[in-house]
């Protein structure tokens, strides 16, 4: 069944697991969205809780990050060059667990991209996840021997100890920039520096709290995916190789482990269910309804596994997968319609080509998970025999939260 109801309210929720339904209603005009109201109250409206002129402003600058990312790709090979320093530095010791290893590998990346310099060791990166986790979860995400935070008191300590004075520092810079002393190619290219030049030359000013609300909804966006994606694509890829001996696989191909990374997101989205609620009355194209104020529940492990788009068997892992036309590999793990991901190409890099090669990889993306799993696999990489992996529960989500390997 495409659609699922519960009829315990008067506007009830109505559940959705059709893939094309749920992207009609990700793209319909006449739904907002409502997955992350519950930020408003703790960083106030970012850009993925706003609507209308305000959030396409908001995205403006967002597009601008990320086209500057791309701009960069040929030149700037620090993803790369430090993700595998990383994975080199892990098989050093012989073992690592992948876990908390792709988590501070993506806060130390996603700090430089967003401006947050106080993520640049291990020690800083880790503490400052730990921060954004609680963020998220509150005291269920206390670790041993760390502080418990409420939402509140981790959104407080996070400001104090890394946005703020990466703020401050940013307005000592464009204050330089503004007296003539340093010129426009010398300012950094992330999140920050583009919020407060924007904030300049806008009509209506963001104080402090504003831009810390967005660069720590940034954060923890950038950060989580990628993070719990490098553990499902590495366990793929790696029993992918053991069920299929007579199938070469080309591990040393970053286009194939591209298209295996959107093809695990497909598999294990981020973000299981995603909100939106009909501004006005709604027919979908199905015939399906809906009236003004009530709430759609996409399903989106269940749309990314729809037999219409994905074909007979979408349960499986297949990097190869030959889709429906006009479909993200990724499924709709990255949302559609005006509220799109923009981070899509960091996670999963571009892997819309059918092929496993391309005539233009100087200025693509691979994405961080991509070369991460990429560089284990040239060291080695298996997973710990002496640390069998649990298996996940279907009723927890879906993320590893341990996962030993060890290298040769």
């Amino acid at each position: 069944m495409p659609v699922k109801s519960d009829q315990s309210t008067e506007l009830a929720v109505q559940w959705i697991t059709s893939f094309d339904v749920g992207e009609e209603i990700l793209r319909h005009k006449s739904f907002r969205e409502v997955t992350f109201k519950g930020l408003i109250p703790l960083v106030g409206q970012v850009i993925v809780t706003l609507e209308g002129p305000a959030h396409r402003e908001r995205r403006l600058i967002g597009s601008k990050l990320f086209a500057s990312l791309r701009l960069k790709a040929a030149e700037d090979s620090f993803i790369a060059d430090f993700t595998r320093r990383v994975v080199a530095k892990a098989a050093a010791q012989n073992r690592v667990d992948l876990v908390p290893l792709s988590y501070s590998l993506m806060a130390q990346t996603a700090g430089r991209l967003i401006g947050l310099d106080g993520l640049s060791s291990e020690d800083t990166a880790a503490e400052a996840t730990y921060l954004l986790s609680a963020l998220v979860s509150g005291t269920q995400a206390h670790q041993p021997g760390r502080p418990s935070y409420t939402r509140r008191a981790a959104r407080d300590e996070l400001r104090n100890r890394f946005i703020d004075p990466a703020i401050a520092r940013r307005r000592n810079i464009l204050a330089l920039h503004q007296a003539g002393r340093l010129s426009t190619g010398d300012l950094p290219s992330d999140l920050i520096t583009l919020l407060l030049l924007h904030t300049t030359q806008a009509e209506r000013k963001w104080d402090t709290r504003q831009i810390a609300g967005e660069v720590a909804f940034y954060a923890v966006a950038a950060i989580d995916t990628t993070a719990s994606l490098a553990p499902h694509l590495f366990h793929h890829l790696y029993e992918y190789s053991r069920t299929n001996p007579a199938q070469p696989l080309a591990l040393a191909n970053p286009y194939f482990i591209r298209l295996a990374a959107a093809e695990a997101l497909r598999l294990h989205p981020a973000i299981p269910t995603i909100f939106r609620q009909a501004t006005g009355p709604v027919k979908l194209k199905n015939g399906l309804t809906f009236e003004t104020g009530q709430t759609a529940g996409i399903y989106i492990k269940e749309t990314n596994r729809d037999p219409a788009v994905f074909g007979h068997d979408p349960d499986q892992f297949k990097p190869g997968r030959i889709i429906q036309a006009k479909t993200y590999r990724a499924g709709l793990s990255f949302g559609g319609g005006s509220h799109l991901c923009l981070g899509r190409e960091l996670a999963v890099g571009t892997p819309e080509q059918a092929a496993f090669d391309s005539g233009n990889s100087g200025t693509e993306l691979f994405g961080v998970a991509a070369i991460l799993v990429q560089s284990l696999f040239e060291h080695n990489a298996r997973p710990d025999p002496a640390h069998p992996i649990p298996e996940l529960s279907p009723y927890a989500r879906d993320v590893y939260h341990s996962y030993p390997v060890i290298f040769g």
